[in-house]
């Protein structure tokens, strides 16, 4: 008997499509409880100006208390296929607070039934003021939650970073100001310029704990815009004198925990519904990302700090008990009793009064945008544990960062400035993480930090080189004078082997700090720090990383040029094949590079600066 193989196929593509039916059939099915139940919920259409009823939050603790609300109006066409309602707290605690970041979902009642969220205000308001998400809008969160749970482990490759970002890996500043503060913007740890002008959504309540108000400040130094707030004590320290253990239900504190453990750091909001394990709250969008999968915990609320400009709960996180899979403009869900993994961080910092130093342990929320800044907060808070860092300190740093889907990335080196560990190990991470080729996870990053009581930097005073005309195959002597504010002056001579081959003409040396050699490269060999795919971006921050900032170099450029085909180095291509590869209608990584020779030794010196010099060389 014939087969018809078309038949076989298309009947094979329609049990597919049946069976992909059938589950999500079935997932919608397992929750019909989630629908708009009018004996529990109010819709808007019976919510009339004047109408006085109550809503529920936190204001210590986690004693959820009601207060007082009165509707000032219906807006039916609040935002595109929206409506809110507009309603005044009555409360007195209102009128000192105002419009309070973190109450962000406190569920509203009018005739006993639950109509929404509170989640928009305004700042610098003269009344407690809040538009209210309608409750009806927030249950269809849950359709986005189940995507989430459906897609699992298999990520979707980030965009964040395009491909042009990975052209050369040997630049100065792996991620400008510019691009860190837009990574913080879009993961929502910074605060978008004019973001709340026009009432749009109460922001959450970003609380930081663990951390010294030196550290807060380096952190915002380096992290363009970040919004935390610094609590002094966590919550998690006081969850042992709780009477009893709290749980996520109508107007308890919710928080996000961004990092947990000896440095901690949570959004906080409030739920708003609680059906069985299925949760809702804030009444607005986390930061929009759809389907997620972050950690959701229980919080206590220390005070509400009152501000003229827009109050916030003051707290932290205290048990992670579920993880938050939809992120949607009316609400965010997730599910109690699924917890989510997490990245450990290890940081040991060694002190110059301390022999044994001390071992921080936190855990971090996975996040592609998030991830990167969320390691250096922890990195930060560690080093600030004793206070701000003196002036004459130099860091001793060793990183160790583990992936999953990505070869471990080993980052060591000496610093006398917080940035340089932006730069090299949060910058390096994100680029990682958000890059465009394959989909990867942060496991594990372990730091070792030794901080040494001196101040390292130096500047050259002069490099003299032994003669201006040499013959090929001979050596370049420098010697070069160096000094510090507290170093005084010292004199290292370093030397450069010239090819035997090398052409006459004349040619510029580099004598100075790595900085000056990576200036080289990024400029003769970009080809070959670029990166094509994910294995060559570990690679190449690999190499980059073994450049060491506490050595003299000597470098010069040949003028022998090469060819790359993805990392693959043709020294000696012709020049009609190198024509063919760089043919623009072929889809081929095809660079072009000059060969760098280099030499450097060790000076236990942060050096500042390079010099160039013009030799001539000629064989006559």
């Amino acid at each position: 008997m014939r087969i018809d193989k078309k038949l076989v196929l298309l009947v094979l593509f329609l049990i597919q499509i049946a069976c992909f039916g059938q589950i999500i059939d079935e997932k919608i099915e397992e929750l019909p409880q989630l629908q708009f139940d009018l004996q529990r919920h109010i819709d808007v259409s019976e919510i009339k100006e004047g109408m006085k009823g109550y809503g529920l939050t936190v204001f210590h603790g986690t004693t959820i208390e009601k207060f007082e609300v009165e509707v000032i109006s219906v807006m039916p066409g609040h935002s595109a296929g929206r409506s809110a309602v507009l309603i005044k707290c009555n409360d007195p605690r209102f009128d000192l607070a105002r419009g309070v970041q973190g109450c962000s979902g406190s569920p509203v009642y009018f005739k006993g039934r639950l109509l929404g969220a509170m989640a928009f205000g305004w700042e610098y308001s003269e009344e407690a003021l809040y538009g209210v998400t309608p409750i009806k809008q927030m249950l269809d969160t849950y359709k986005v939650g189940l995507l989430s749970k459906r897609k699992k482990s298999k990520e979707s490759v980030s965009s964040h970073f395009d491909r042009n970002l990975y052209a050369n890996l040997m630049r100065a500043d792996l991620l400008t100001d510019q691009q860190v503060a837009k990574m913080l913007v879009d993961s929502g740890l910074a605060k978008r310029a004019n973001s709340s002008d026009n009432g749009v959504e109460m922001p959450l309540a970003w609380n930081i704990s663990g951390m010294s108000s030196a550290g807060m400040k380096m952190l915002q130094r380096d992290l363009p815009g970040v919004i935390f707030n610094s609590t002094g004590v966590g919550a998690g320290h006081i969850n042992g004198n709780i009477q009893s253990k709290p749980k996520l239900e109508p107007g308890s504190s919710i928080a996000v925990p961004l990092l947990s453990g000896d440095i901690s750091g949570a959004a906080i909001g409030t739920v708003t519904e609680v059906i069985g394990n299925h949760v809702f709250a804030f009444g607005h969008p986390w930061n929009g990302a759809g389907p997620i999968n972050s950690p959701m915990a229980t919080a206590y609320i220390h005070t509400i700090m009152s501000s003229k400009r827009m109050s916030f709960k003051l707290g932290g996180d205290l048990e992670i008990v579920g993880t938050l899979l939809g992120d949607e403009t009316p609400a965010v869900y997730g599910q109690v009793g699924i917890i989510p993994e997490m990245t450990d961080i290890e940081v040991q910092i060694r002190w110059p009064d301390m022999a044994s130093g001390r071992t921080f342990n936190i855990k971090a929320m996975r996040d592609k945008k998030m991830s990167a800044s969320l390691v250096y907060s922890a990195i930060i808070g560690a080093l600030s544990y004793r206070g701000e860092l003196f002036p004459e300190v130099t860091l001793e740093y060793e990183v160790k960062a583990q992936f999953d889907g990505a070869a471990d990335m080993v980052c060591k080196g000496v610093a006398d400035s917080t940035f340089i560990l932006r730069n090299d190990i949060s910058s390096s991470i994100a680029l990682i993480l958000n890059n465009p080729f394959k989909p990867v996870k942060l496991d594990k990053v372990e730091v070792k930090i030794t901080l040494i009581n001196k101040n390292s930097g130096v500047s050259i005073v002069y490099a003299d080189i032994d003669k201006t005309q040499y013959a090929p195959g001979e050596t370049v002597r420098t010697k070069v004078k160096l000094k510090g504010d507290r170093q005084g002056e010292k004199e290292f001579s370093v030397e450069l082997k010239l090819p035997a081959d090398l052409p006459n003409g004349k040619y510029k040396i580099s004598i100075g700090n790595s900085a000056g050699y990576q200036r080289m490269l990024d400029t003769y060999q970009k080809a070959l720090d670029s990166a094509f795919d994910l294995s060559d971006i570990t690679q190449v921050l690999n190499r980059r990383f073994e450049l060491k900032r506490d050595d003299l170099y000597i470098s010069m450029a040949l003028p022998k040029q090469g060819y790359t085909l993805k990392d693959k180095q043709l020294p000696s291509l012709p020049a009609s094949k190198a024509a063919m590869l760089m043919d623009s209608r072929r889809q081929m990584p095809v660079g072009k590079y000059q060969e760098v020779i280099v030499n450097s030794i060790p000076t236990d010196l942060l050096i500042k600066g390079s010099l160039e010099y013009e030799i001539t060389v000629s064989d006559k």
